[in-house]
């Protein structure tokens, strides 16, 4: 067996860091983390498309590994609607490598399952939809998969392969093709094809691969509703027959919604999945030639997270990019990069290039002066004995090659005459063992010594080949090493540009709005002053009315005191005075009480009622100005009362207007704006700048429901393994015959299956209504 087939590899993990990019119609975008999405990668970048995330997606977004940016793809005419468990297919043209297409089929928006097909020109970054007649089309369905097959030749025309699937509780394992003419004048078609052998049973969530070398896609686990499934089949697109493939080595536990990707057209890399009772985070690896399951590697630098409906996509350069998924409700936004180089064909050894000009073997050598394009120096000992001559490649040729004993010419001119007494009389002392045995002509001698020094020297030029690779293969690894520094070190400058502007514009804004913000208050401070101007003079008059009061009862005492009034003798306006100082006389209180005693002393004492009326009329007066006086100081103090208030809630608002303007650092939005009312008034980066705004809060209120999610998911993993020491770990809790499936949104509790997710309003652990149901594969 191969070693490769028992050796454990090592695959190092990485932690990617990218960086948010332009946005369609200006902004920043940054993309939100999903699962369900599809993707393909395309030279040195990846396109993703769809996905379920805080809402279903309909954008296309590209990912940048050399400056580790994503950004949001301008696309032309009307794309597809947003979906999850869709398929993305690259389509290759091997005759215009331009020409190149991703079709989009499939998937499930909402509760609706779809069988749409559409098709982005990357050149033109334009879609396009077809349509064809219902009898054709295949079921709409999700969870599929569509795998591109190369034209067998160069009329021949491009196939997309469909496979499984599920609709509702129904799930598939019918083909269909998709055939794509080679010439414009032909039509595109969905064709069923007539398959021989059994088929692989009903599943979805599965991978698709497919192996150039035998013509075949190869299938790979998968979800029926109850079980998931870890076998594997082939399809051979030559004579459309399925074959249930049996393989070596351990094979992997069960699992759907993995993802895997297909290394030097030999090794398919699986990552990640779930089956019923847990979420995978391993790394397996089959080796498609002999069907052999590696032994699992060993992950080194990060520790994979668990997730399942993810997607994977294998560079040029050997890395496999890892984006998104979810794990028991919790969804990801994260990317992972495992170094999968090791996996690639080793390159050939560069063949040494010689600069040899070789004789025919009709041309012998004729005379001893003949030179060579490749010389080398011969070298002689000081003793009696000479070292064996060393001579060309070229040489050694001719003399393999002549029939007639000739002698060789020598290398240099300076040992021209050693070389010649050498060649003729130490041949035979120097000849190992083998060649001794051999007759002893002139023409073997020469043959047999030229023999052992053209091994020897191409042993020499191999040794230094070999150090010549290894020496390139440091400089290569040493570039790359300088490569990658250098893109880290640009992103982290373009990242640090980025941050310093962010933040130039960030103080510009918030100079500007404690500018608006210090003009508010000086106009807020002079209508507080023209306020309490206004109650000073309200004081003032209400004071000025006290005063008149003061001056009318001075002159009514004045006029009650005036003798002229004593002097009249009119007894009715006496005895009148007289009565309506009885009836008040409660009011004069002691004062009237010696009044009393005075009329009580008799006929002879001395009565005088204009006295007493006197005093009547005073007390009136005075109850009546203490009254507006008390009624003029209580609306004093509600004005005052009112002013500080006035100014309390001034303050208020100006602490509410700075917390508003701070958090929406935005001059020209007024709260009916942030509302969502009024919008036409403003302009375009204002806008921009409140959907920047808004695209933050939700970001913040997206980490706040995963924060929240993760103390569920707790809460919930307590309850599942509480469930599980009842019996319930693996069954519904309401039918208790289907397996669960589905996550309920948003206790999100997993705790039924689909069916009964879809008869049911409230959860039956916490009893929350269900308002949304995650259904994996």
């Amino acid at each position: 067996m191969d070693n490769a087939t028992v050796e454990r590899k090592t695959i190092k993990a990485t932690r990617i860091t990218f960086s948010p990019g332009a946005k369609v119609g200006g902004g920043v975008y940054s993309i939100g983390a999903r699962w369900g999405h599809a993707s393909i990668s395309q030279g040195k970048r990846i396109l993703v498309f769809g996905g379920q995330g805080e809402s279903l997606y309909s954008n296309t977004s590209v990912y940048d590994p050399v400056t580790s940016v994503w950004s949001e793809v301008n696309t032309v005419d009307k794309g597809p609607s947003g979906r999850y468990g869709h398929t993305a297919t690259l389509l290759e043209d091997i005759n215009d490598p331009n020409n190149q297409r991703v079709m989009i089929f499939g998937g499930k928006s909402g509760k609706k399952y779809l069988n749409d097909l559409f098709s982005l020109n990357l050149r033109t970054m334009s879609w396009s939809t077809f349509h064809f007649e219902k009898s054709t089309l295949p079921d709409s369905r999700a969870g599929h998969t569509s795998t591109y097959v190369p034209p067998i030749n160069i009329n021949g025309s491009l196939r997309m392969v469909v496979f499984g699937g599920s609709h509702s509780d129904k799930y598939l394992n019918s083909c269909f093709i998709l055939d794509l003419p080679k010439s414009q004048a032909g039509t595109i078609k969905w064709i069923k094809p007539q398959i021989k052998g059994k088929a692989p049973s009903q599943r979805s969530g599965h991978t698709a691969d497919y192996l150039k070398d035998r013509n075949s896609i190869l299938i790979f686990g998968g979800f029926d509703g109850r079980k998931s499934f870890n076998d594997l089949h082939l399809l051979n697109m030559t004579d459309m027959s399925w074959t249930a493939v049996k393989t070596n080595g351990t094979t992997p536990t069960t699992r759907n919604g993995h993802t895997s990707v297909l290394v030097g057209g030999r090794y398919l890399v699986f990552y990640g999945g779930c089956s019923e009772s847990n979420v995978s985070n391993d790394i397996q690896i089959l080796d498609t030639d002999s069907f052999t399951w590696l032994s699992q590697p060993m992950i080194t630098g990060l520790i994979l997270f668990p997730r399942f409906n993810h997607s994977s996509n294998l560079l040029d350069s050997g890395e496999m990019i890892v984006f998104g998924g979810c794990a028991s409700g919790v969804l990801y936004s994260d990317m992972c990069s495992l170094d999968l180089k090791l996996f690639l064909p080793t390159p050939p050894p560069p063949t040494p290039t010689r600069n040899l000009s070789i004789q025919q073997s009709s041309s012998p050598i004729s005379t001893p002066t003949t030179t060579t394009t490749t010389t080398t120096t011969t070298t002689t000992s000081t003793g009696g004995n000479s070292a064996t001559p060393q001579y060309s490649i070229e040489h050694l040729s001719q003399q393999s090659q002549t029939t007639t004993p000739t002698p060789l010419s020598p290398m240099t001119a300076s040992t021209c005459g050693s070389c010649q007494h050498h060649q003729h009389h130490n041949y035979p002392h120097n000849i190992n063992p083998v060649s001794a045995s051999l007759p002893t002509t002139p023409s073997s001698i020469h043959v047999n010594n030229a023999s052992l020094v053209n091994t020897n020297l191409l042993s020499i030029q191999l040794s230094n080949a070999l150090s010549l690779l290894n020496s390139e293969q440091t400089q290569k690894t040493s570039l790359s090493d300088e490569l990658m520094k250098t893109k880290n070190e640009r992103a982290e400058a373009f990242r640090n540009a980025m941050e310093e502007q962010s933040k130039i514009e960030t103080l510009e804004k918030e100079l500007n709005k404690i500018e608006n913000a210090y003009k508010k208050e000086l106009t807020q401070k002079n209508k507080v002053q023209d306020s309490l101007q206004k109650i000073s003079s309200t004081l003032k008059e209400k004071e000025t009315i006290i005063q008149s009061y003061q001056e009318i009862m001075s002159q009514l005492k004045y006029n009650l005191k005036d003798s002229s009034l004593m002097d009249k003798k009119d007894s009715a306006i006496v005895q009148l005075l007289y009565q309506f100082s009885s009836i008040t006389n409660n009011c004069v209180g002691s004062s009237s009480g010696g009044s009393s005693s005075s009329n009580n002393s008799g006929a002879g004492g001395s009565i005088n009622p204009t006295e007493n009326i006197l005093l009547v009329k005073e007390t009136i007066v005075n109850k009546s100005l203490e009254i507006q006086l008390e009624e003029l100081k209580k609306e004093n103090q509600k004005l005052k009362e009112n002013s500080t208030n006035n100014q309390t809630k001034l303050l208020e608002y100006d602490l509410i207007k700075q917390t508003i303007t701070n958090r929406i650092q935005i001059e020209a939005v007024s709260v009916d704006n942030l509302l969502g009312d009024k919008l036409d008034s403003l302009e375009m980066k204002d806008l921009d700048k409140l959907e920047e705004l808004y695209h933050n809060v939700l970001k913040k209120v997206g980490s706040a429901k995963q924060d929240l999610l993760q103390k569920q998911l707790l809460k919930m993993q307590r309850e599942k393994e509480e469930s599980a020491a009842n019996g319930n770990g693996k069954t519904c809790v309401v039918c208790v015959d289907l397996l669960i499936n589905t996550v309920l949104v948003p206790c999100r509790h997993s705790c039924i299956c689909s069916t009964c997710s879809k008869k049911l309003s409230l959860c039956p652990l916490c009893r929350t209504p269900i308002k949304d149901v995650i259904e994996y594969y």
